[in-house]
């Protein structure tokens, strides 16, 4: 999956904040991703802090099912071995943060697939 830039301005953490409550009206009383047909397969880390990798490569899953309609596994695998020059530890753990850096230094996340969870 290749990320395709934003043309519009980087925000802060705090605006994002800002802007979900701004309109709490915006924010749905229920939702079930379940009831959409939004189903991810349920993972074990093994002994590998790995969540950091799960969360975003989740994330990213679940706006390629949001805007198409696909179910897609994307590899926390490559997030671990890879995001570590962006300050991440592999499988001592890693921020979220500098995931997202590596993600937009590097240009996309690959498919589960092809770059399977090996928990090293």
């Amino acid at each position: 999956v290749k990320l395709i830039p934003s043309k519009r301005r980087r925000i802060s953490d705090d605006e994002m904040v800002a802007a979900v409550l701004h309109d709490p009206k915006r924010i749905p009383t229920h939702l079930d991703w379940r009831e959409l047909g939004f189903l991810s397969q349920p993972v074990n880390q093994r002994d590998c802090g790995s969540c950091y990798a799960y969360s975003i490569a989740g994330s990213i899953e679940g706006q390629l099912f949001k805007k198409f309609g696909l179910m897609i596994p994307l590899s926390a695998q490559q997030l671990v071995d890879c995001s570590t020059i962006t300050g991440n530890l592999g499988c001592t753990g890693g921020s979220l943060r500098n995931t997202m850096r590596y993600l937009e230094r590097s240009g996309g996340i690959m498919a589960q697939n092809n770059y399977p969870y090996k928990a090293r």
